[in-house]
């Protein structure tokens, strides 16, 4: 038999829009090939059967052990939102939800902690600001939170990495989906739009999060591993056709 030169493979989440390869690897959980715009040759891969993480986070993963968590203690996570304006509404949010513990911010670029400290209105002893950290330190600090606020992107995938309790949401339309298959597999408590999320949804999530928060943990790396080995089956697979 033939066999085929694989020339395009593509690597994305779901977005409408048509994907001209041979093959398509999409990370989006809870997808159906229908939902797809594709050439009728192209292999697609769905899900969980693969993550996109860096190795160095993996690998951080596997060589720190779990230390005690802070109870009173939450870690607010920007992934690539429009990151002050967003942080800023959260802390305002967190800091009624929370008003004894710390927020740990964590953030892609650095922000000005005084800015946003004024803006929020809590007291900047309330706030630790964190960016530009290694992959140890990352994980080391969902290690050691009492639990995670992120939005269903890239950085919630590395906090699964970590196990730790989560509440996330949508921030873009494209995770919807992946949301929705990450609450029904007991991942993470979903609070939905998470652009403009209500104070009675975060206290329920906390509730649900401080109840289920070792199981929900253990089911994330749990998930994590077996998509490192879905990722293994893939490459495989498509050796063996070329």
């Amino acid at each position: 038999m033939k066999k085929r030169a694989w020339k395009t493979v593509y690597l994305d989440d779901y977005r409408g829009v048509n994907y001209d390869c041979d093959v398509l690897i999409c990370n989006n959980e809870g997808l159906m090939r229908s939902q797809l715009s594709t050439p009728e040759y192209c292999k697609v891969f769905l899900g969980g059967r693969y993550v996109l993480i860096k190795p160095e986070v993996l690998r951080a993963a596997r060589c720190l052990r779990h230390g005690a968590r802070i109870s009173k203690s939450v870690m607010l996570v920007a992934g690539g939102t429009n990151q002050k304006a967003w942080v800023i509404r959260m802390l305002g949010l967190l800091g009624k939800l929370e008003p004894r513990a710390v927020i740990w911010v964590l953030t892609g670029r650095r922000l000005s902690a005084v800015n946003v400290q004024r803006a929020s209105g809590l007291p900047l002893k309330k706030l630790r600001f964190f960016s530009k950290q290694s992959a140890t330190q990352m994980i080391r600090r969902y290690q050691r939170a009492g639990y995670l606020v992120a939005p269903a992107s890239t950085v919630l995938l590395e906090a699964f990495a970590a196990g730790i309790p989560a509440i996330s949401g949508w921030i873009a339309q494209n995770q919807q989906t992946s949301l929705n298959a990450f609450e029904a597999q007991g991942l993470i408590a979903n609070i939905g739009d998470l652009r403009v999320p209500e104070l009675r949804e975060l206290r329920a999530a906390r509730s649900s999060v401080l109840k289920s928060g070792v199981k929900m943990a253990r089911l994330q790396e749990a998930f994590i591993r077996e998509s490192l080995a879905g990722t293994a089956e893939i490459v495989q697979e498509l050796l063996g056709e070329c």
